[in-house]
């Protein structure tokens, strides 16, 4: 920028010395007539020129000072090819995901916006509802608002136990989760430190072989990894599988989810608000005593 400028100037001074010159007079006795008027014309655009010349010099020092500052500030930032967490930037795929290690926050917070759209029969059904989840150590807060209502599940780490109940009901039911299997952070906290890579290929789910792409993006602000399963078995026409996760690249949550089966089902979940390493109270962890859970 600052070459740019100078060149601009230098132009302008050709620019001003070209209008300055006289063409030359094809009749010597007229030149010779002419001389002392044109030595004098010539003086006062040289000093017009001159004066036209600091002036620009004094905008251009001014200009030339915030060019090298805005350089400065370029030059404070990191590298292209490293963000500030370390992530090699020029990584993709299964390289990307082996790069990525698993880091569990002690506590979150999240609202998502849920969309699940089902074909049958030529009927198309659109359900929409809002997810709001406290997370905090082995403990597990869930308020699903649907249409018809609000879904609250309550998940207690020590007595691995989950209670589900509607809002505004006098019931509900719990499940004991006598293998860890309901407790997400607990299943997280055996991989942390390890890579990305390990616990989706351990940990999926999927009966199939998957080929998996990856790559950065950004979702609610937040950086993240953005991975498309794909089967890798050839897929018969209307009933294509892909699964698109993206997730948080310092902490292992999920920030959004598309599923696409065919043209059966569609859902997507994506995250429009989250905060990690906060207090929540602890009475949100707590089932209500005015419900009959069985």
């Amino acid at each position: 920028m600052k070459t740019l400028f100078r060149l601009t100037v230098v132009l302008l001074v050709i620019v001003l010395t070209f209008a300055a010159c006289k063409p030359k007079d094809k009749e010597n006795d007229q030149k010779s007539t002419s001389e002392t008027s044109a030595s004098s014309d010539d003086k006062k655009v040289e000093e017009e020129e001159n004066d036209t010349k600091d002036d620009e010099g004094e905008l251009s020092e001014e200009d030339i000072d915030n060019q090298e500052a805005s350089q400065n500030n370029k030059d404070d930032e990191p590298e292209d090819d490293e963000d500030s967490s370390g992530l090699d930037l020029s990584l993709l795929d299964k390289a990307l995901l082996a790069s990525v290690k698993i880091k569990i926050p002690e506590s979150s917070y999240s609202v998502a916006t849920i969309t699940s759209i089902s074909t049958w029969e030529d009927e198309v059904t659109e359900t929409v509802s809002t997810e709001t989840t406290y997370i905090e150590g082995s403990n597990s807060r869930t308020e699903t608002v649907y249409p018809e209502g609000t879904d609250i599940t309550i998940y207690v780490g020590d007595e691995r136990t989950q209670y589900n109940y509607m809002l505004g009901d006098s019931t509900g039911y719990t499940y004991v989760d006598d293998t860890g299997e309901m407790n997400e952070n607990e299943l997280m906290a055996a991989y942390e430190g390890k890579s990305l890579l390990e616990f989706l290929e351990n940990e999926m789910g999927f009966d199939m072989e998957l080929e998996m792409k990856a790559s950065r993006d950004k979702v609610a602000g937040r950086d993240a990894i953005f991975i498309e399963m794909i089967p890798a078995m050839e897929q018969e026409e209307g009933q294509e599988f892909t699964y698109q996760v993206w997730i948080d690249q310092e902490f292992m949550h999920i920030l959004k989810y598309e599923i696409q089966f065919g043209s059966f089902m569609h859902s997507i979940q994506e995250v429009t608000e989250v905060e990690f390493n906060l207090n929540i109270d602890d009475d949100l962890f707590v089932p209500p005593s005015d419900i009959e859970f069985y």
